[in-house]
């Protein structure tokens, strides 16, 4: 019994390291595609759940081919098709679900609507890489 716990808990670990790394393979990769091309965006948040919600955001734009948000620096890096999507429309997109970046600040009523433990701009400090406070 305690061997299967060892040996599923290894399993899930190189797992998570695997979509990590192959997340990070493919910003790489596509970055020298002619096709696509990487774009960068400073965007505000603290917490998972913004992760979450941040990189859905930009997922649902057409022409996205990968995004990655780092909580840490706060740099949200994603490949899209190339003349298919402007960093504008991605501020554009997280500004709607409430997350200021260095183009667009959040809109009023979709800041207001997030969770108190996402508020980035009322003191709440950066928490948990994928801590979802019991929210979903």
């Amino acid at each position: 019994m305690k061997f299967s716990i060892v040996r599923y808990s290894l399993f899930a670990l190189l797992f998570i390291t695997s979509l990590s790394v192959h997340a990070q393979d493919e910003v790489a990769s596509t970055k020298d595609n002619s096709k696509n091309e990487a774009i960068e965006l400073q965007v505000s948040g603290v917490c998972g759940m913004c992760e979450t919600r941040i990189e859905t955001a930009v997922y649902d734009i057409k022409g996205v081919k990968s995004v990655k948000w780092d909580q840490d620096s706060g740099i949200l890096t994603t490949v899209v098709k190339k003349n298919k999507v402007t960093k504008q429309q991605i501020a554009d997109a997280l500004a709607a679900v409430g997350h200021s970046s260095e183009l667009a600040k959040a809109k009023k009523e979709a800041y207001d609507e997030l969770p108190g433990c996402c508020k980035y701009d009322d003191g709440v400090q950066k928490h948990g890489k994928k801590d979802n406070h019991g929210h979903k």
